[in-house]
């Protein structure tokens, strides 16, 4: 199976970034307290997100988790959405990529953000073969097992 390319779009992802413009705080649903636990939820925004991915160096890499962690406690919530974190942090891929393509500087490194299981994002633009030779370039070995979803930053 080929991993998605992207999506099409008629709206740019530049401006699918600047929707919602504020935090939203929720009560943590039901179905997700009984694995997260109660208290509230935040519904982060795409720019928020591309400015923590931004403070990543170059060399570093973080988990989706650790990037809720980190949004959930600037804000004192109880966690983050993973949910709407992981499609924002789309929005900031997608919208990196469309600015290359208009001959823009790099938005966000959002290649240096990998799956809690320290897997490579089979939905960012180019897949995990694109986001292996990224990592790669910044001195990160990738496990490359013959299937590209199953790829996995090997750690020091």
């Amino acid at each position: 199976m080929k991993p998605k390319k992207g999506m099409r779009s008629r709206t740019p992802w530049k401006v699918k970034m600047l929707k919602p413009a504020e935090n939203q705080f929720v009560e943590m649903p039901e179905i997700w307290a009984k694995k997260m636990g109660h208290g509230t939820l935040l519904i982060p925004t795409p720019k928020r997100i591309c400015e923590m991915v931004n403070e990543i160096h170059e060399g570093d890499v973080i988990t989706l988790e650790q990037l809720r962690r980190m949004l959930a406690d600037e804000t004192e919530a109880a966690h983050a959405c993973p949910m709407t974190t992981g499609i924002f942090l789309r929005y900031v891929a997608e919208a990196t990529v469309e600015q290359w393509n208009e001959g823009g500087p790099t938005l966000a490194p959002f290649w240096r953000v990998v799956q809690n299981d320290h897997k490579l994002n089979s939905k960012f633009p180019g897949g995990p073969e694109q986001q292996a030779e990224r990592l790669e370039r910044e001195g990160w070995k990738i496990n490359r097992t013959k299937a590209p979803h199953l790829w996995k930053v090997i750690l020091p």
